[in-house]
């Protein structure tokens, strides 16, 4: 790809992982056409972006085009020459009725692989996720030929709604010719561009902030956005990655009620159960992403400032999710 002339289009521009992957284009001297539903937030948008530093040389526009309507998609991709789709909901609560999440997630997915079709894009990245993958028969380590099964017992609304769009998505670029890859990272954590968190950065923030009564015992594969917008960067410009998918994780890192430690290298963090002093966190060191969020988090107001006798500590969890090409992990 010509990164001085292949302007890339980035729906979803003001999410989470949306400004991380407008970011690493732009330092790679691409331009940028970013995507949102309502112009009013273009300037903080891209003062966020911009802060992060290396993009000065760089080309960043923007367009109104809402999934909801087909209304401002052609437009938006007139003229580009390749599509990154990170726009996609991610509910912190499931819905009432389940076809509220999965049947839109399908049809917005759909939207954006035809309207870059017609504007003859070259490429398309998807961004999906794990839960397309891990619930299904496969067991770890999980590869990309693994698929949720819809009917598992384990396969919630919003894993569904994941592995429809995904498979919609496949269908389509199969039909029409149109050029695709996927990328399917695990929890996106990380360093927040500007006040846009996402729900998986909630999380982090609601503990710190205390504000669970209660944790299950659970694990989850953790994946840096840094990580992630290299990883779609990456997508583009190589063309054997062209009709691939690519999961983008770490290892599954359990959450789990710890007891106050004063170890070396312990995150500053005091989040525990509402009303008391029990910390709860990733036992262990934490990882890179996850300090880097809670120190996003503090830095921006989102949590308060906490003392540093109380401390939640992390560990590693055992499985790990295999990374195609191998991506380098994150030590800072």
């Amino acid at each position: 790809m010509n990164a001085r002339t292949a302007t890339v289009a980035v729906t979803g521009i003001g999410g989470f992982v949306g400004r991380h992957v407008a970011l690493a284009l732009l330092r790679e001297g691409y331009p940028v056409h970013g995507t949102v539903r309502a112009l009013g937030r273009v300037e903080e948008i891209e003062r966020s972006i911009r802060a992060a530093g290396g993009t000065d040389a760089a080309r960043l526009t923007f367009g109104e085009a809402d999934l909801l309507e087909e209304r401002g998609w052609a437009e938006a991709f007139a003229e580009v020459s390749y599509v990154v789709h990170t726009a996609s909901p991610f509910p912190a609560r499931l819905p009432a009725n389940e076809d509220d999440l999965i049947g839109p997630a399908r049809d917005r997915t759909l939207r954006v692989l035809r309207a870059a079709h017609a504007a003859g894009a070259k490429r398309v990245v998807l961004t999906s996720s794990v839960a397309a993958v891990i619930y299904g028969a496969g067991r770890a380590p999980f590869t990309e030929d693994d698929w949720t099964d819809p009917q598992s017992s384990l396969a919630t609304p919003y894993y569904r709604s994941k592995t429809f769009a995904e498979r919609a998505a496949w269908d389509c670029a199969a039909d029409s010719g149109l050029e695709l890859v996927v990328i399917n990272p695990g929890m996106v954590l990380g360093p927040v561009l500007g006040h846009e968190i996402g729900t998986s950065v909630a999380v982090v923030r609601n503990l710190l902030k205390g504000n669970y009564p209660a944790l299950p015992k659970f694990a989850v594969p953790v994946v840096d956005v840094r990580d992630v917008a290299d990883a779609h960067v990456q997508a583009l410009s190589v063309a054997a990655a062209a009709g691939e998918r690519f999961l983008i994780a770490g290892e599954a890192l359990p959450l789990r009620i710890s007891r106050p430690s004063s170890g070396a290298g312990s995150l500053n963090m005091r989040a525990g159960f509402r009303g008391s002093r029990c910390p709860i966190g990733w036992q262990g060191l934490p990882p890179p992403s996850m300090r880097a969020c809670a120190s996003s988090c503090a830095n921006s107001g989102m949590t308060p400032a906490f003392p540093t006798k109380r401390r939640a500590v992390f560990s590693h969890g055992s499985r790990a999710l295999p990374k195609r090409p191998s991506w380098p992990r994150r030590t800072a």
